[in-house]
Parts: structure tokens; sequence; C-alpha cells
């Protein structure tokens, strides 16, 4: 069944030559925002790709904007849904200039689209899919002389009533380009310093998810609650994803489902400094200026 064309490819490089929050010194990393738009239309039902990524301008030669490139580029190949194709191949690699964001991510765009739009057909019953979607956002939301932290946002759709939103914050070492995660805390030594901030900060964040004003514990609102008999201070584990830095502390965040229902969206909270100094490895206090 031949696809029929939506909507046009757009790809543009929005604030090329420009920077947001950047004035060109040390401190800063220079960067354009790319954007990739693509969508396929068949017989009613819509299959998009879309990028919205912070990448390095290609002037930018720096050991961290190397290894921002390297990690953007896995990022975008894995947004391709090679894994849902019945005849699955490897994505075809990327070999063109890295420091060119807007052919990287024409790259992985087409590629992605291009594999929705084979997925596009009726079933042995003659259903069709009722859709196909990634939105992948990548945005620099902390830069300092030590560090530098990504948001990225990842929005599949592949049926159903809702999508699936994964959000990971990353940080960066601006030394020496490497990238940060569970490696900024002490979850051994410091594991009881940690879970205590990390319960109260959680539970504030459901707290504010909510209009009364009752007292509250976090049995009242995560999943454990109903499956085990731990107390209160043992119902939380650590997050899947990595915690960040940011300016005014150590974030963490939790996806969807992962510990509460789907209305409580990504229960998240930052830890300010100067009670994460008390799990922060050698190396997270001096990323973070302690």
């Amino acid at each position: 069944m031949p696809l029929a064309a939506c909507a046009t490819m757009a790809l543009t490089a929005c604030h090329l030559g420009q920077t947001k929050g950047g004035n060109g010194d040390a401190d800063t990393l220079l960067y354009s925002t790319v954007v990739y738009e693509d969508s396929i239309c068949t017989e009613g039902n819509m299959a998009y790709q879309q990028f919205r990524i912070d990448y390095p301008l290609k002037d930018e030669n720096s050991v961290v904007a190397d290894s921002i490139r390297a990690w953007l580029k896995h990022e975008l190949s894995l947004c391709c849904y090679p894994e849902m194709y019945e005849v699955q191949k490897p994505v075809e690699d990327f070999k063109g200039d890295i420091r060119d964001g807007d052919a990287l991510a024409r790259h992985y765009g087409s590629i992605g689209t291009g594999i929705m739009g084979m997925l596009m057909q009726p079933d042995e019953e003659g259903d069709m899919p009722s859709g196909y979607g990634n939105d992948y956002q990548g945005t620099i939301t902390a830069q300092t002389a030590n560090y530098l932290t990504y948001t990225t946002g990842y929005n599949i759709y592949t049926g159903g009533a809702h999508g699936l939103y994964i959000e990971e914050e990353t940080t960066f070492s601006r030394t020496d380009g490497k990238r940060m995660g569970w490696n900024l805390v002490d979850t051994i030594n410091a594991r009881q310093a940690l879970m205590q901030c990390l319960r109260e900060g959680i539970l504030e964040y459901f707290d504010g998810n909510i209009k009364d004003d009752e007292p509250h514990t976090l049995r009242d609102y995560l999943f454990t609650a109903d499956l085990t008999d731990l107390p209160d201070d043992s119902l939380l584990a650590l997050p899947s994803t990595p915690p960040a830095l940011k300016p005014e502390g150590v974030s963490f965040v939790y996806q969807q489902y992962e510990i509460a229902a789907y209305a409580f969206g990504l229960p998240s909270c930052i830890i300010p400094y100067e009670k994460a100094k008390a799990f922060l490895t050698p190396e997270g206090k001096c990323l973070a200026g302690l």
C-alpha cells in the first residue's frame, strides 16, 4: 500500500550562530538548537519523528563538546524503532562529520521515519495501526565552569491511550568531558543520608501535587505500600536514572510508573547542596564547587 505524505519534512538550525545563555567566555559551551521534523500519513493515521537538541557549534573544539556529540549520536540512534520492524536490521551508522548536528539529526530522523512508515500497514484483519511517534528533546539546563547538564525528554507512542515519556538528566565534566551519573553520590558509605534526603524531597513533591492539607507519608503514595510490610523509611528505592547537578542542588527524577501512579507524573526533587554535601563523592563535590 503506498504511503501518502501527510506533512513536509523540515530540517532547520534554530538560533544558528547564536547561543542561549552563553556569551562565549570559558564557562559557556556555544551551541545551536537543531530541529528535525518529519511525518508520514497512511489512511488518516500518522507516524512522526521530531528532534529538538542543543548541539555544540562546529567550531567548539573542547573535550566536553566532543563527548556530548558522541553521546547525542548514540541517543538519536536509539530513536529509530529498529526493534519493532519485523525484519530487524542494524541502524546504519552515521559516517559524516559528527560536528554537523543538522546532518546527524537528518540521518537518524529519516531512518526512524522510514521504519515507522513500514510499520504503518494493515494487519491480517485489515486494521491499521493507530500511529507511531518519536519526540526527542535534549536541552542544556545548567552550565558552570566545572560542569554542564542536559535534560533529555523522550516521548514515544506505539498505540493505546497515551504514549510513554522518559526524562533523564546527564551531567558532563567540563575539564575532561566525562559523563557523570551515580559516581556523583556515595550510595554505599553515605546511603543513609542520601535516602533520608531523597525521601524528604519526594514526599514534598507528592504533597505539592495534591489539593488537601492532610499530613501524608510516602506509604500513602507509593506502589510499594500495598506490596510490603516494610516501615515507611524503607519504602523508597533509588531511581533507575542517575542524579545530575543543577545550580541549586542535586537533581533526582523517577520515571512514569516507577514508584507511583501515572497521574503523579515524574516524581522528582532537587536536594540543596547544603544537605547534599553529606552524600556527594569527592568528585561530585569538586564539580559542584563545594
